[in-house]
């Protein structure tokens, strides 16, 4: 009877459609397949996405013996769809959408989807049928969901290749006639049979079929398709960028191994020959292995391109000029207008037109000036692309290539997917394909052009400090100590220079080398990690310089003197981390397995558990009034110098504890992998999340995720253990006076109850020295604590969400000058806002009366999202931080009252504010409440 149903619902829609025009109403867009699966789920309420995928390919007769093997017969019901059943044009549109072909230049069962990319339909529906079925249909010869919808795709391209029957292996891409209402897709060569919208329909269909296999209930098919190719308020929210059509290559890069792809493709290929009348071949694993090689450089090694014909370029004025190829520079460019980076491809193919009508018009250049421009939707837009000379970087434009970003980059970085399209994937494929010599050299265009700030003081040093670096941008050994900064980019390149000079320097040496050059050594060290050296020669301090070995041992010597703390560095999060536990956690990590004590852990006892048991002895016998803390703040953030504490200090400061945190996290990473890569490498990755973070490394490789990944990390009762046996430990091998065993574990117990409360259940708080707060105007006026609200906003402007850093505090600065200057405040309003970067950031903190909910800002916390949440979320981490951490702090700290009351802005002024979609997750808050809403006006 379901089926039955299911046929009469198609049959009702299909005749819906007849009364609107034949299958010529339909245009071959992702939304139009979207609203048509909307109406089948609309009329069939209960129709389940594996309901749908086998209703949609049964009627459009896509069937095939090798389907049958992999997924069955295509229908879970007692009766199978019968095409009679519907009228010719009907059953023509879903078969046009389903069965995937090329007739000369032209390809069929194709959609555009939002992203401004091309998709084939059928591997993506198969993908997810698969996915859904892949735990009830377990074949021995192949993985189902590999087999359906990617592997024996690629496998017939590379024979057909190897047969001749083609000149291309794989794609290429087409163009279609209308962006708005695609009908016809043309491509731009030789057919392969593996076309790229093939390929991303694939790869879409691994993505999203691997997901559903892991999910308990999976939603319907058009809920899955909007929030995979729409990413909207999904994708705001943090869902996985697995989970957003414009991350495919990254995500299935980071999804399946090449050796496992291989595996599966060949195997896929003796399957559908076994069951076809292809003839037979003897050295498919050859053909398939070199095929791969092609197909992982061009579909995930290169950065995806949107072409000339998709953002609808004017044709060149003129004959354009052919380059001399390779080439030896790229130069760096930020548009600076349009000074909004785009993060749609309507938005960036508006933005390359109108680029392009500037530089023909008002310049009269022949083209858009730039070879390819990088937009912040995860696509790089071909301007003059890898043939034609640009006109980007005047006098030099022979020489290489020009990319440039688009936004204004002064202030502010680019979002960074975009960073590493550019500097990774772009550089990458330009070496590979032998257009960029291996050894080419970056420049910024102010390097080289007289005149012009372009790319932006935040861009232009953005490439001469982070993983640009790689690329024969020269560094000196500095001389002295004055010319370093306590910047953790400092650190990373003082590494990179030792591993320059010595390129088989691997981690452990490096760390070593350091800690030796630092004389930072003890007794309770050594019996952790042996003498500090692995080699039969020590290296001497006096092979260094005196200024060398003072810099050195002035990163390696935590103390505090005074208010100001030493041994610290910022990190680019905006975090300080005391580099000694961090370096000795790393080393810890790799000796773990070598170095084995019975009584303790290396780990624990080398980078963190000492330190808390000696700030627990002082805080219980009155030698400070802290146990633990306080946080500090730089003299500047660009290059600090002097970190000054902002109370009275504890042997475990808040830098201390971030640098054993990191420790112990890539300790532990490092214990359980095989060959370290170097530390300059380690270090980076770690603490820029760049190009691994945005390819989808795990989030224990961030800094700004450092107490969350330990806390994943660490059990509090195995750190109780190892703290007290570290104290005992250290007792036994200094002056330590004398404690009974059980007064330390009473100490260390009631210790890290503290510990756990403040870096662990409490957010991390960037504080208002650190991003840059003009002083409060008047005298503030103190709450009454503890309060009984929470009030949720969005800032409506600035609308994007900060990312960085840096980016968060240029908002907040900026945030706070329009409070001051425009609305008269004493202050920024808020209470405190939240970043998309993983940190809150303080505005009138805990104990200063706000201004951000008027007529209630004595009875709760006004806490802001940085971005306008009206039809997207805030991301799911930035969410977490105030719904969870925050609330659950206020209250354990006696800040907020246990049965706190939480509001949308709106529900008790009339305003917008915190936009729909963000108020609509608020309602879903465990201590939402109710009331009745006042008349809304705009933000």
């Amino acid at each position: 009877m379901a089926k039955v149903l299911l046929i009469s619902v198609l049959l009702v829609f299909m005749t819906w459609c007849g009364t609107h025009g034949n299958e010529g109403a339909f245009s071959f867009h992702m939304d139009d397949v979207i609203r048509i699966v909307e109406d089948l789920e609309r009329l069939n309420p209960e129709l389940e996405i594996l309901d749908a995928v086998e209703l949609l390919r049964s009627a459009g007769r896509y069937d095939s013996a090798y389907l049958r093997l992999l997924l069955g017969d295509g229908t879970r019901g007692d009766r199978k769809p019968v095409p009679s059943e519907l009228s010719q044009d009907q059953t023509h549109f879903i078969s046009s959408l389903i069965n995937h072909e090329v007739f000369g230049a032209r390809e069929g069962g194709v959609v555009l989807t939002p992203d401004g990319t091309s998709v084939a339909v059928a591997p993506l529906l198969i993908g997810i049928e698969a996915g859904l079925k892949q735990k009830r249909i377990a074949l021995e010869k192949v993985d189902v969901l590999y087999a359906a919808s990617l592997a024996k795709n690629l496998a017939l391209s590379f024979v057909s290749h190897h047969r001749r029957q083609n000149s291309e292996r794989l794609g290429p891409d087409g163009c279609w006639d209308d962006v708005k209402t695609p009908r016809v897709f043309t491509l731009m060569g030789d057919p392969s049979p593996a076309t790229d919208a093939l390929i991303n329909g694939a790869l879409d269909g691994v993505i999203l079929g691997d997901q559903l296999s892991k999910e308990g209930k999976p939603p319907v098919l058009s809920a899955l398709l909007k929030r995979y190719y729409r990413y909207g308020a999904e994708a705001a929210a943090g869902s996985s960028p697995g989970l957003q059509s414009r991350f495919r290559r990254r995500n299935f890069a980071a999804l399946v191994s090449m050796p496992v792809l291989q595996k599966q493709t060949v195997k896929s290929f003796i399957l559908y020959r076994e069951l076809s009348s292809l003839l037979p071949l003897r050295d498919i694993e050859g053909i398939v292995r070199e095929g791969l090689q092609d197909f992982q450089q061009r579909y995930l090694d290169c950065p995806p391109v949107i072409p000339r014909c998709m953002w609808g370029a004017q044709p060149y004025r003129g004959t354009p000029t052919n380059l001399t190829l390779p080439l030896s520079f790229l130069y760096i460019h930020h548009t600076y207008q349009p000074a909004q980076p785009c993060t749609t491809f309507s938005q960036c193919a508006a933005d390359m037109r109108s680029m392009q009508r500037f530089h023909q018009e008002d310049r009269g250049w022949d083209d858009i000036g730039y070879s390819f421009v990088a937009g912040s939707d995860g696509y790089l837009y071909e301007g003059r692309g890898w043939e034609w000379r640009g006109a980007h970087t005047k006098r030099h434009n022979s020489k290489g290539y020009g990319v440039s970003f688009i936004g204004d980059f002064t202030s502010v970085l680019p979002d960074a997917s975009a960073l590493a399209l550019v500097r990774d994937s772009f550089t990458k494929c330009a070496v590979q394909g032998a257009r960029l010599v291996p050894d080419f050299t970056v420049h910024g265009h102010r390097q080289v052009v007289k005149g012009t700030s372009c790319p932006g003081d935040a861009l232009h040093s953005e490439i001469t400090t982070s993983y640009f670096t790689n690329y024969n941008v020269k560094h000196t050994f500095p001389l002295f100590p004055g010319v370093f900064s306590f910047h953790m980019d400092d650190v990373i390149r003082i590494v990179e220079d030792l591993e320059r000079l010595s390129p088989e320097l691997e981690i452990l040496d490096a760390v070593e080398l350091l800690r030796s050059a630092g004389h930072y050594d003890s007794a309770y060290l050594r019996l952790l990690l042996g003498d500090g050296t692995r080699s039969d020669r020590k290296p001497e301090p006096s092979e260094l310089s005196q200024d060398q070995t003072h810099f050195i041992s002035s990163l390696l010597h935590h103390e505090v003197s005074g208010a100001r703390e030493g041994g610290v560095v910022l990190t680019p999060d905006g975090t300080s981390v005391a580099v000694a536990p961090l370096l000795v956690g790393i080393e810890a990590g790799l000796k773990w397995k070598r170095i084995a004590l019975e009584s303790i852990d290396v780990l624990y006892a080398a980078s963190l558990a000492k330190h808390l048991g000696l700030s627990f002895v002082g805080h219980h016998r009155r030698q400070n009034s802290e146990r633990l803390g306080p946080d500090g703040c730089w003299d500047d953030v660009k290059t600090p110098r002097v970190f000054t504490l902002m109370g009275d200090p504890s042997p475990a400061t808040d830098a201390l504890i971030n640098g054993a945190l990191d420790g112990m996290i890539l300790g532990d990473q490092l214990s359980k992998e095989g060959k370290p890569t170097v530390l300059s490498a380690l270090l980076k990755r770690y603490y820029r999340y760049g190009a691994e973070a945005a390819a989808g490394s795990s989030p224990g490789l961030q800094s700004r995720f450092r107490r969350r990944n330990f806390a994943a990390l660490v059990s509090m009762p195995v750190l109780q253990e190892q703290t007290v046996k570290s104290l005992i430990l250290y007792r036994e091998l200094s002056s330590l006076p004398p404690l009974e065993d059980n007064l330390i574990e009473g100490m260390v117990r009631e210790g890290l109850q503290d510990f756990q409360q403040r870096y662990l259940d409490c957010p991390p708080v960037i504080p208002r020295c650190m991003w840059g707060a003009q002083p409060y105007r008047g005298t503030p006026t103190n709450l009454t604590l503890p309060l009984s609200f929470l009030y949720i906003h969005h800032t409506h402007q600035p609308a994007q969400p900060c990312t960085s850093f840096s980016q968060c505090a240029a908002d907040m600065r900026s945030m706070q000058r329009f409070h001051q200057e425009d609305r008269g405040w004493d202050d920024i309003g808020y209470s405190f806002v939240a970043g998309s970067d993983g940190y809150l950031y303080e505005g009138r903190g805990w104990e200063w009366r706000g201004a951000h909910t008027k007529g209630h800002n004595s009875k709760g916390y006004g806490v802001s999202f940085i971005g306008d949440f009206t039809s997207v979320l805030p991301d799911a981490s930035a969410l977490a931080l105030v719904r969870d951490s925050f609330t659950k702090c206020a209250v354990q700290g006696a800040r907020l009252v246990p049965d706190f009351t939480v509001h949308g802005h709106r529900q008790v002024v009339n305003t917008s504010c915190p936009g729909d979609a963000l108020y609509s997750d608020v309602m879903t808050w465990k201590h939402f409440k109710e009331v009745q809403t006042p008349e809304r006006t705009p933000f």
